[in-house]
């Protein structure tokens, strides 16, 4: 069986090393690894099988997790984690798979395609974007081993600033990962089998406590079964309830059932007895769960209990009681029950032995228990919900004070022998302080992640003290001051801020032009401390258009030698801030005027209509010019006479 589970255990580490390597080498992209989109679709589906395998395989021995060691717990969590992330990253890939109507089937398929493409769509997006990548990471293992973190952050830091950031930056995520790891993960699961509890004192019985079971007054007796035994456990035991004054109604015997018992309770096994023994004095349905009713007027609510046990017909045959080596097996097992919850009584009640041929006597002392009802939510940390009852402590066993058949004084018949045993039992009442007992979370996975942000917070700190940015930043590589966060990138909302933006602030992206063209102390701030990236960028959809009109415009004139070789233009309908861009970078390259010659344009109705060559100089302010009867936009169109023209245009 050990061969059979360690078997078990080194394959799938092996299968799980192959499943890291496959997407680890995958990291790095096609021209390390071309790997085949129908083979990679077959191998993740194989790692997702065997991922959806174990997680049904384990599952019959989940309610055994919470007592298992912490290597268990962590293993169990990554199996699920990493079948997760592989059914998210499947879908992925199909996905892009129908966005690619199936042409890359035959190939690598590459969620990150756009970024890094040769295809001409790919290619404009690149020489857009100052011709860099479109983003700084171009596969994952960019984001893996990182990029950006080891980047200077200032003109003129020397290297071993940076890489000393860079390398504790990596040890300090590597460090908080393996410590979220315990305090969210491995420790909460790990209280909920192993549950600390607190003691609390009062000198009252707390008013806001009621059980949430009936409160009862009840004797549970346990024994373990014996093959060949001629009588069970009913027909062998009696109680009687010892009333002062007027007799009482007598107890009630209840067999057990399954439903009534721990899990760790087998009735092939075991014999369970259950006496109820009801209040001389009926207490009212609505405070039947009220805990001030059962020590309040003890004499008529809960009266002194005597036991008797023969167990000459418990034996089997031949097995002689007290022997020295199975003595606690041929006892009986005795509780004082004072919840309506035989399950909770036979976890939370410490019970006492009852040997063949003892007679006992045994003071209890009542105490509150408050034990979770829904664990799951204070694993998570988000509230307690308690079970409250009371238990019996016996705090006292000794002998029966008054041994003897038909004892006058006593009133009680004490019968004794080697094969019967009885017990009396009598509930204290003493000013002391109560006793609450409750069960508590000492971690959570809220309280891990407050403990993870904590320390973050704090070695954040110190980075900001030693490099100037925070643990994030650096990682990120984000200046400290920004006013946007991570949604305000998502792009319906980063257009809404450009041209919002534009329209309030209409000198913003003019100011910044300015500065980087005579950089100075504010040029420096906003490089290294304040991001206003977003806003500095030109409208995603305006600029694309424009960019790639301005890439027309400034193409050699070889281009233009016959009007098959012209770009396919359409009608473009542009907001009149593309005029300005338009304007803003024919002034900044006074050389693209030169280098078209071919570029004319159609003059306002009040302005000369000479086909002059335009200069930098005069370029801006006629088309500024113009600008006040385009808009509604300009159009770009290629003439007959195969010069490119612009001229003004109308929705009508």
């Amino acid at each position: 069986m050990s061969y059979a589970i360690y078997r078990q255990e080194v394959s799938g580490a092996i299968i799980f090393a192959l499943v890291v390597l496959h997407h680890l080498l995958s990291a790095f992209g096609p021209r390390l690894i071309p790997l085949f989109t129908w083979l990679d679709l077959l191998l993740m589906l194989a790692e997702l099988a065997f991922g959806i395998f174990n997680i049904v395989k384990l599952s019959p021995f989940a309610k055994f997790y919470k007592w298992s060691a912490k290597r268990v717990i962590g293993g169990i969590f990554n199996i699920w984690l990493l079948t997760i992330m592989l059914a998210v990253l499947l879908c992925a890939k199909l996905i892009q798979l129908v966005d690619a109507r199936g042409s890359t089937f035959s190939q690598r398929l590459d969620i990150l395609r756009d970024r890094a493409s040769d295809a001409p769509g790919q290619e404009r997006l690149r020489r857009l974007n100052s011709g860099g990548s479109i983003s700084w990471w171009r596969y994952p293992v960019h984001v893996l081993f990182g990029r950006k973190i080891w980047e200077r952050k200032l003109p003129g830091e020397l290297f071993w600033i940076a890489f000393l950031r860079g390398l504790l930056a990596l040890l300090v995520i590597a460090s908080l990962a393996i410590f979220g790891l315990f305090e969210i993960v491995l420790d909460p699961v790990s209280e909920t089998g192993l549950t600390p509890h607190r003691v609390f004192r009062s000198e009252r019985l707390p008013l806001t406590l009621d059980s949430t079971a009936p409160v009862v007054w009840n004797l549970i007796v346990m024994w373990g079964k014996q093959p060949r035994a001629p009588r069970t456990l009913s027909e062998s035991i009696s109680l009687e309830p010892l009333w002062d004054g007027p007799r009482g109604p007598e107890c009630k015997f209840i067999e057990a059932t399954r439903d009534m018992l721990p899990d760790s309770v087998d009735l092939k096994y075991l014999e369970v007895a259950i006496f109820h023994c009801p209040p001389r004095v009926s207490i009212p349905p609505e405070k039947a769960h009220s805990l001030h009713r059962l020590y309040e007027n003890h004499a008529d609510r809960r009266p002194n209990l005597f036991l008797r046990a023969n167990f000459a017909g418990l034996m089997a045959p031949g097995v002689l009681p007290n022997t020295r080596a199975d003595m606690i097996s041929n006892s009986l097992k005795v509780y004082l029950a004072l919840t309506n919850s035989t399950r909770d009584a036979l976890l939370t009640t410490r019970p006492i032995p009852l040997l063949p041929g003892s007679n006992l006597v045994g003071v209890a002392d009542l105490m509150v228990r408050q034990r979770l009802k829904v664990r799951e939510f204070s694993t998570f940390g988000l509230f307690d919900l308690y079970d409250n009852f009371m238990i019996a402590d016996i705090s006292y066993t000794g002998p029966e004070t008054w041994p003897g058949a038909n004892n006058s004084q006593s009133q009680i018949s004490v019968p004794t022998g080697t094969n019967v045993s009885t017990l009396r039992i009598a509930c204290q009442k003493d000013p002391r302080e109560w006793t609450v007992i409750q069960d508590y979370r000492n971690k959570s996975v809220l309280g891990g992640i407050a403990a993870v942000g904590g320390l973050g917070s704090f070695l954040s700190v110190l980075f900001a003290i030693w490099f100037g940015n925070s643990l994030l930043g650096i990682v990120y590589r984000t200046k400290p001051l920004t006013p946007f966060g991570a949604f305000h990138y998502l792009g319906n909302q980063k257009a809404c801020l450009i041209t919002s933006t534009n329209e309030k602030y209409g000198a913003l992206r003019s100011d910044l032009q300015s500065l980087k063209d005579n950089p100075g102390l504010l040029t420096f701030m906003f490089d290294t401390l304040i991001d206003v990236d977003i806003v500095a960028e030109e409208h995603p959809h305006r600029s694309l258009e424009f960019k790639a009109t301005r890439d027309y415009l400034t193409a050699p004139s070889s281009l233009w030698d016959s009007f098959s070789d012209l770009p396919k233009l359409t009608m473009l309908r542009i907001e009149n801030l593309v005029i300005e861009d338009f304007v803003r970078f024919m002034d900044n390259n006074p050389a693209a005027i030169e280098d078209v010659p071919w570029l004319t344009f159609d003059e306002a109705p009040n302005e000369s209509h000479s086909k002059e060559k335009k200069t930098a100089s005069s370029f801006p302010r006629r088309f500024a010019a113009l600008k006040c009867l385009f808009f509604e936009g300009i159009a770009f169109y290629p003439s007959p006479s195969g010069k490119f023209t612009i001229c003004p245009f109308s929705s009508s």
